[in-house]
Protein backbone atom coordinates (compact mmCIF):
# COMPACT_ATOMS: atom_id res chain seq x y z
CA UNK A 1 0.00 0.00 0.00
CA UNK A 2 1.47 3.36 -1.02
CA UNK A 3 1.94 5.76 1.90
CA UNK A 4 3.85 8.58 0.14
CA UNK A 5 1.28 11.28 0.74
CA UNK A 6 -0.21 10.45 4.11
CA UNK A 7 1.43 13.49 5.69
CA UNK A 8 0.23 16.79 4.20
CA UNK A 9 1.23 19.54 6.65
CA UNK A 10 0.77 22.37 4.16
CA UNK A 11 -2.81 21.52 3.22
CA UNK A 12 -5.12 24.20 4.66
CA UNK A 13 -7.91 21.65 4.98
CA UNK A 14 -5.71 19.56 7.27
CA UNK A 15 -4.68 22.58 9.31
CA UNK A 16 -8.37 23.33 9.84
CA UNK A 17 -9.14 19.70 10.69
CA UNK A 18 -6.11 17.39 10.99
CA UNK A 19 -7.92 14.45 12.56
CA UNK A 20 -8.83 12.55 9.39
CA UNK A 21 -5.18 12.75 8.31
CA UNK A 22 -4.08 11.53 11.74
CA UNK A 23 -6.50 8.60 11.62
CA UNK A 24 -5.25 7.50 8.21
CA UNK A 25 -1.65 7.64 9.45
CA UNK A 26 -2.45 5.64 12.59
CA UNK A 27 -4.23 2.98 10.58
CA UNK A 28 -1.86 2.69 7.60
CA UNK A 29 1.59 3.76 8.77
CA UNK A 30 1.78 4.96 12.40
CA UNK A 31 5.57 5.43 12.22
CA UNK A 32 5.73 7.12 8.86
CA UNK A 33 8.80 8.47 7.07
CA UNK A 34 7.42 11.51 5.29
CA UNK A 35 8.30 13.42 2.16
CA UNK A 36 9.30 16.31 4.44
CA UNK A 37 12.21 14.23 5.75
CA UNK A 38 11.12 13.27 9.26
CA UNK A 39 9.33 10.45 11.03
CA UNK A 40 5.67 11.12 11.83
CA UNK A 41 4.51 9.45 15.07
CA UNK A 42 0.75 9.14 15.56
CA UNK A 43 -0.07 6.39 18.08
CA UNK A 44 -0.54 7.06 21.79
CA UNK A 45 1.88 4.47 23.19
CA UNK A 46 4.70 5.45 20.83
CA UNK A 47 4.09 9.13 21.58
CA UNK A 48 4.03 8.68 25.36
CA UNK A 49 7.16 6.49 25.34
CA UNK A 50 9.10 8.99 23.23
CA UNK A 51 8.08 11.94 25.38
CA UNK A 52 9.20 10.13 28.52
CA UNK A 53 12.46 8.76 27.12
CA UNK A 54 15.81 10.48 27.60
CA UNK A 55 16.91 8.83 24.32
CA UNK A 56 14.95 11.44 22.35
CA UNK A 57 16.19 15.00 22.45
CA UNK A 58 14.52 18.35 21.88
CA UNK A 59 15.93 21.23 19.90
CA UNK A 60 15.63 20.15 16.28
CA UNK A 61 13.49 23.22 15.58
CA UNK A 62 15.99 25.55 17.23
CA UNK A 63 18.91 23.87 15.46
CA UNK A 64 17.12 24.32 12.14
CA UNK A 65 16.60 27.99 12.89
CA UNK A 66 20.23 28.47 13.93
CA UNK A 67 21.45 26.83 10.72
CA UNK A 68 19.20 29.15 8.75
CA UNK A 69 20.49 32.16 10.66
CA UNK A 70 24.07 31.15 9.88
CA UNK A 71 23.26 30.66 6.21
CA UNK A 72 21.58 34.04 5.83
CA UNK A 73 24.55 35.82 7.43
CA UNK A 74 26.44 35.09 4.23
CA UNK A 75 23.70 36.89 2.33
CA UNK A 76 23.93 39.93 4.63
CA UNK A 77 20.64 39.10 6.36
CA UNK A 78 20.77 39.27 10.14
CA UNK A 79 18.28 37.02 11.94
CA UNK A 80 20.28 36.68 15.17
CA UNK A 81 17.48 38.21 17.25
CA UNK A 82 15.67 34.87 17.00
CA UNK A 83 18.59 32.95 18.45
CA UNK A 84 19.14 35.47 21.25
CA UNK A 85 15.44 35.59 22.17
CA UNK A 86 15.13 31.80 22.31
CA UNK A 87 18.42 31.04 24.04
CA UNK A 88 16.71 30.30 27.34
CA UNK A 89 13.62 28.54 25.94
CA UNK A 90 13.69 25.32 27.93
CA UNK A 91 11.48 23.55 25.38
CA UNK A 92 14.55 23.60 23.09
CA UNK A 93 17.09 22.58 25.75
CA UNK A 94 18.22 19.15 26.93
CA UNK A 95 19.74 18.17 30.29
CA UNK A 96 21.75 19.45 32.03
CA UNK A 97 20.89 22.96 30.69
CA UNK A 98 17.17 22.19 30.62
CA UNK A 99 17.24 20.89 34.20
CA UNK A 100 19.20 23.91 35.42
CA UNK A 101 16.89 26.54 33.94
CA UNK A 102 13.58 24.72 34.53
CA UNK A 103 14.42 24.15 38.22
CA UNK A 104 15.34 27.81 38.54
CA UNK A 105 12.07 28.98 36.92
CA UNK A 106 9.97 26.68 39.13
CA UNK A 107 11.24 28.49 42.22
CA UNK A 108 9.33 31.62 41.19
CA UNK A 109 6.82 30.38 38.59
CA UNK A 110 3.68 30.75 40.67
CA UNK A 111 1.52 33.54 41.99
CA UNK A 112 -0.52 33.51 45.19
CA UNK A 113 -2.72 36.25 43.75
CA UNK A 114 -3.37 34.63 40.37
CA UNK A 115 -7.10 33.98 40.96
CA UNK A 116 -7.68 37.58 42.03
CA UNK A 117 -5.76 38.83 38.97
CA UNK A 118 -7.80 36.66 36.59
CA UNK A 119 -11.10 37.71 38.16
CA UNK A 120 -10.20 41.39 37.93
CA UNK A 121 -9.35 40.94 34.25
CA UNK A 122 -12.60 39.08 33.58
CA UNK A 123 -14.58 41.86 35.26
CA UNK A 124 -12.83 44.35 32.98
CA UNK A 125 -13.34 42.41 29.76
CA UNK A 126 -16.88 41.04 30.09
CA UNK A 127 -19.77 43.41 29.25
CA UNK A 128 -23.19 43.38 30.89
CA UNK A 129 -24.66 42.27 27.56
CA UNK A 130 -23.73 42.68 23.92
CA UNK A 131 -25.24 42.00 20.51
CA UNK A 132 -21.74 41.82 19.08
CA UNK A 133 -18.96 40.25 21.13
CA UNK A 134 -16.08 38.07 20.01
CA UNK A 135 -15.10 35.39 22.50
CA UNK A 136 -11.64 35.13 20.94
CA UNK A 137 -10.75 38.73 20.05
CA UNK A 138 -12.49 40.38 23.02
CA UNK A 139 -11.86 37.74 25.68
CA UNK A 140 -9.73 34.70 24.80
CA UNK A 141 -6.79 36.68 23.43
CA UNK A 142 -6.57 39.67 25.80
CA UNK A 143 -7.27 37.75 29.04
CA UNK A 144 -4.09 35.59 29.11
CA UNK A 145 -1.88 38.51 28.01
CA UNK A 146 -3.32 40.74 30.74
CA UNK A 147 -2.95 37.98 33.33
CA UNK A 148 0.62 36.95 32.59
CA UNK A 149 1.60 40.61 32.26
CA UNK A 150 0.36 41.32 35.80
CA UNK A 151 1.95 38.14 37.17
CA UNK A 152 5.29 39.17 35.67
CA UNK A 153 4.89 42.69 37.01
CA UNK A 154 4.53 44.50 33.68
CA UNK A 155 2.54 47.70 33.07
CA UNK A 156 -1.07 46.93 32.18
CA UNK A 157 -0.97 49.28 29.20
CA UNK A 158 1.76 47.15 27.56
CA UNK A 159 -0.24 43.95 27.20
CA UNK A 160 -1.59 44.68 23.71
CA UNK A 161 1.89 45.39 22.36
CA UNK A 162 3.30 42.24 23.98
CA UNK A 163 0.37 40.17 22.74
CA UNK A 164 1.10 41.30 19.17
CA UNK A 165 4.75 40.28 19.50
CA UNK A 166 3.80 36.93 21.06
CA UNK A 167 1.37 36.11 18.26
CA UNK A 168 4.20 36.56 15.76
CA UNK A 169 6.87 34.89 17.90
CA UNK A 170 4.84 31.72 18.43
CA UNK A 171 5.15 31.04 14.69
CA UNK A 172 8.76 30.01 15.40
CA UNK A 173 7.35 26.92 17.12
CA UNK A 174 5.58 25.78 13.95
CA UNK A 175 7.51 23.09 12.12
CA UNK A 176 6.91 24.63 8.71
CA UNK A 177 7.36 28.38 8.24
CA UNK A 178 8.22 30.58 5.28
CA UNK A 179 11.06 33.05 4.77
CA UNK A 180 8.56 35.86 5.26
CA UNK A 181 7.55 34.31 8.58
CA UNK A 182 11.20 34.18 9.68
CA UNK A 183 11.60 37.88 8.92
CA UNK A 184 8.53 38.74 11.01
CA UNK A 185 9.63 36.45 13.86
CA UNK A 186 13.06 38.09 13.89
CA UNK A 187 11.46 41.54 14.16
CA UNK A 188 9.21 40.41 17.01
CA UNK A 189 12.18 38.77 18.74
CA UNK A 190 14.09 42.04 18.55
CA UNK A 191 11.13 43.93 19.98
CA UNK A 192 10.82 41.43 22.83
CA UNK A 193 14.55 41.63 23.62
CA UNK A 194 14.56 45.43 23.71
CA UNK A 195 11.41 45.53 25.85
CA UNK A 196 12.51 43.01 28.47
CA UNK A 197 16.07 44.33 28.68
CA UNK A 198 14.58 47.70 29.60
CA UNK A 199 12.18 46.10 32.10
CA UNK A 200 14.99 44.12 33.75
CA UNK A 201 17.11 47.23 34.22
CA UNK A 202 14.14 49.10 35.70
CA UNK A 203 13.32 46.30 38.13
CA UNK A 204 16.91 45.98 39.27
CA UNK A 205 16.57 49.56 40.51
CA UNK A 206 12.92 49.38 41.62
CA UNK A 207 11.88 45.78 42.40
CA UNK A 208 8.26 44.78 42.98
CA UNK A 209 6.36 41.57 43.81
CA UNK A 210 6.19 40.37 40.20
CA UNK A 211 7.91 37.24 38.94
CA UNK A 212 10.53 39.17 36.96
CA UNK A 213 11.73 40.95 40.10
CA UNK A 214 11.84 37.61 41.91
CA UNK A 215 13.82 36.07 39.04
CA UNK A 216 16.32 38.94 39.17
CA UNK A 217 16.71 38.64 42.95
CA UNK A 218 17.12 34.86 42.87
CA UNK A 219 19.57 35.05 39.97
CA UNK A 220 21.69 37.57 41.85
CA UNK A 221 21.94 35.04 44.69
CA UNK A 222 22.54 31.89 42.65
CA UNK A 223 23.99 33.22 39.37
CA UNK A 224 22.11 30.62 37.28
CA UNK A 225 21.38 32.66 34.14
CA UNK A 226 23.58 34.96 32.09
CA UNK A 227 22.14 38.22 30.74
CA UNK A 228 20.82 36.77 27.48
CA UNK A 229 19.28 33.77 29.27
CA UNK A 230 17.51 36.03 31.77
CA UNK A 231 16.00 38.11 28.98
CA UNK A 232 15.07 34.97 27.04
CA UNK A 233 13.45 33.43 30.13
CA UNK A 234 11.24 36.50 30.55
CA UNK A 235 10.13 36.16 26.91
CA UNK A 236 9.44 32.45 27.41
CA UNK A 237 7.36 33.05 30.54
CA UNK A 238 5.18 35.56 28.74
CA UNK A 239 4.62 33.23 25.78
CA UNK A 240 4.21 30.07 27.92
CA UNK A 241 1.66 31.78 30.13
CA UNK A 242 -0.22 33.28 27.22
CA UNK A 243 -0.35 31.24 24.01
CA UNK A 244 -1.46 27.86 25.39
CA UNK A 245 -4.18 29.63 27.38
CA UNK A 246 -5.46 31.46 24.30
CA UNK A 247 -5.66 28.22 22.35
CA UNK A 248 -7.37 26.21 25.08
CA UNK A 249 -9.91 28.94 25.81
CA UNK A 250 -10.82 29.68 22.20
CA UNK A 251 -11.22 26.08 21.05
CA UNK A 252 -12.81 25.11 24.38
CA UNK A 253 -15.50 27.76 24.16
CA UNK A 254 -16.25 26.82 20.56
CA UNK A 255 -16.76 23.16 21.41
CA UNK A 256 -18.84 23.84 24.53
CA UNK A 257 -21.08 26.58 23.14
CA UNK A 258 -21.73 24.61 19.97
CA UNK A 259 -22.99 21.84 22.26
CA UNK A 260 -25.68 23.66 24.21
CA UNK A 261 -26.73 20.54 26.14
CA UNK A 262 -23.25 20.22 27.63
CA UNK A 263 -23.11 23.98 28.26
CA UNK A 264 -26.33 23.80 30.27
CA UNK A 265 -25.05 20.79 32.23
CA UNK A 266 -22.08 22.90 33.33
CA UNK A 267 -24.42 25.75 34.29
CA UNK A 268 -26.26 23.43 36.68
CA UNK A 269 -23.14 21.53 37.76
CA UNK A 270 -20.13 23.91 37.80
CA UNK A 271 -18.12 21.34 39.74
CA UNK A 272 -17.89 19.42 36.43
CA UNK A 273 -15.99 22.20 34.64
CA UNK A 274 -12.53 20.89 35.60
CA UNK A 275 -13.25 17.45 34.11
CA UNK A 276 -14.70 19.07 30.98
CA UNK A 277 -11.47 21.02 30.50
CA UNK A 278 -9.46 17.78 30.55
CA UNK A 279 -11.68 16.42 27.76
CA UNK A 280 -11.21 19.63 25.79
CA UNK A 281 -7.45 19.15 26.13
CA UNK A 282 -7.78 15.62 24.76
CA UNK A 283 -10.38 16.22 22.07
CA UNK A 284 -8.74 19.27 20.45
CA UNK A 285 -5.34 19.87 22.02
CA UNK A 286 -3.82 23.39 21.97
CA UNK A 287 -0.41 22.00 20.97
CA UNK A 288 -0.86 19.53 18.13
CA UNK A 289 2.71 18.56 17.28
CA UNK A 290 6.16 18.69 18.88
CA UNK A 291 9.58 17.71 17.57
CA UNK A 292 12.27 15.35 18.82
CA UNK A 293 15.67 14.09 17.67
CA UNK A 294 16.75 10.45 18.09
CA UNK A 295 19.73 10.43 20.47
CA UNK A 296 20.72 6.93 19.38
CA UNK A 297 19.68 4.16 16.99
CA UNK A 298 16.40 2.60 18.10
CA UNK A 299 13.28 0.79 16.92
CA UNK A 300 9.72 2.12 17.16
CA UNK A 301 6.87 -0.22 16.26
CA UNK A 302 9.12 -2.21 13.93
CA UNK A 303 10.72 0.79 12.19
CA UNK A 304 14.46 1.48 12.54
CA UNK A 305 15.19 5.04 13.62
CA UNK A 306 18.78 6.21 13.21
CA UNK A 307 20.64 8.49 15.59
CA UNK A 308 20.07 12.08 14.48
CA UNK A 309 16.77 11.37 12.72
CA UNK A 310 14.05 13.92 13.43
CA UNK A 311 10.58 13.00 14.60
CA UNK A 312 7.31 14.91 14.52
CA UNK A 313 5.18 13.76 17.44
CA UNK A 314 1.45 14.25 16.81
CA UNK A 315 -0.10 14.88 20.22
CA UNK A 316 -3.45 15.58 18.59
CA UNK A 317 -3.40 12.14 16.98
CA UNK A 318 -2.29 10.33 20.15
CA UNK A 319 -5.23 11.89 21.99
CA UNK A 320 -7.63 10.37 19.44
CA UNK A 321 -6.10 6.88 19.48
CA UNK A 322 -8.98 4.36 19.77
CA UNK A 323 -6.60 1.83 21.33
CA UNK A 324 -6.55 4.06 24.43
CA UNK A 325 -9.74 6.13 24.34
CA UNK A 326 -13.20 4.63 23.79
CA UNK A 327 -15.15 6.55 21.14
CA UNK A 328 -11.99 8.59 20.61
CA UNK A 329 -13.47 10.95 18.01
CA UNK A 330 -16.40 11.86 20.26
CA UNK A 331 -16.44 14.69 22.78
CA UNK A 332 -17.44 13.04 26.07
CA UNK A 333 -17.46 15.87 28.57
CA UNK A 334 -17.10 13.81 31.74
CA UNK A 335 -14.67 11.23 30.32
CA UNK A 336 -12.82 9.37 33.03
CA UNK A 337 -10.12 8.20 33.14
CA UNK A 338 -8.56 10.65 30.72
CA UNK A 339 -4.81 10.21 30.39
CA UNK A 340 -4.49 12.68 27.54
CA UNK A 341 -1.24 14.21 26.31
CA UNK A 342 -2.68 17.67 25.71
CA UNK A 343 0.24 19.35 27.48
CA UNK A 344 2.86 16.85 26.34
CA UNK A 345 4.69 14.63 28.80
CA UNK A 346 7.99 13.79 30.40
CA UNK A 347 10.61 16.36 31.33
CA UNK A 348 9.24 18.90 28.82
CA UNK A 349 5.67 18.87 30.09
CA UNK A 350 4.13 22.30 29.40
CA UNK A 351 5.34 24.96 31.82
CA UNK A 352 2.12 26.99 31.63
CA UNK A 353 -0.41 24.16 32.09
CA UNK A 354 -1.56 25.28 35.55
CA UNK A 355 -2.24 28.82 34.37
CA UNK A 356 -4.13 27.67 31.27
CA UNK A 357 -6.36 25.41 33.38
CA UNK A 358 -7.10 28.06 36.03
CA UNK A 359 -7.91 30.77 33.51
CA UNK A 360 -10.12 28.51 31.41
CA UNK A 361 -12.12 27.30 34.41
CA UNK A 362 -12.62 30.81 35.80
CA UNK A 363 -13.59 32.12 32.37
CA UNK A 364 -16.21 29.39 31.84
CA UNK A 365 -17.61 29.97 35.35
CA UNK A 366 -17.88 33.71 34.75
CA UNK A 367 -19.67 33.26 31.43
CA UNK A 368 -22.14 30.80 32.94
CA UNK A 369 -22.82 33.04 35.94
CA UNK A 370 -23.23 36.27 33.99
CA UNK A 371 -25.18 35.26 30.90
CA UNK A 372 -28.32 33.24 30.33
CA UNK A 373 -27.65 32.80 26.63
CA UNK A 374 -24.57 32.87 24.39
CA UNK A 375 -25.42 32.36 20.74
CA UNK A 376 -22.82 31.81 18.05
CA UNK A 377 -23.21 34.06 15.01
CA UNK A 378 -21.06 31.95 12.71
CA UNK A 379 -21.12 28.18 13.07
CA UNK A 380 -18.11 27.73 10.76
CA UNK A 381 -14.91 27.98 12.86
CA UNK A 382 -12.07 30.23 11.72
CA UNK A 383 -8.79 28.42 12.44
CA UNK A 384 -5.35 30.02 12.49
CA UNK A 385 -2.75 29.01 9.90
CA UNK A 386 -0.48 27.16 12.32
CA UNK A 387 -0.18 23.40 12.36
CA UNK A 388 1.58 23.23 15.73
CA UNK A 389 -0.56 25.60 17.83
CA UNK A 390 -4.27 25.09 17.14
CA UNK A 391 -6.39 28.15 17.82
CA UNK A 392 -9.45 30.01 16.55
CA UNK A 393 -8.94 33.50 15.19
CA UNK A 394 -12.50 34.65 15.93
CA UNK A 395 -15.72 33.48 17.57
CA UNK A 396 -18.47 36.11 17.22
CA UNK A 397 -21.47 35.71 19.55
CA UNK A 398 -24.38 37.61 21.02
CA UNK A 399 -24.71 37.42 24.79
CA UNK A 400 -27.65 38.12 27.12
Amino acid sequence: MATDHLWKPFDRAHIANPYAMYRKLREEDPVHFSQTGEWIITRYEDTRNILRSSDFLVGNRFEWLKKGIGYFKYKDLDFTNIEAAMKGFILFLNPPHHTRIRKFIHQVWNSRDVAAIIQQNLDTLLPARADSFDLVKDLGKPLPAMTIGKILGLPEEDYLYLKEQGTVMIKALDLYISFKDIMRVNEAAGNFIAYFQKVIEQKKKNPDNGIISRLIELNAQENILDGEELTSTCILLFIAGEETSVSLMSTGLYHLISRQDEWEILRKNPEKIATAIEELLRYDAPVQIVGRIAGKDCEISGKTIKQGDTLTICLGSANRDPEVFDHADEFIMQREPNKHLGFGGGAHYCLGDWLARIQTEMMIRSLLERYQTIEMKDVAPHWNNNLAIRCLTQLPVSIR
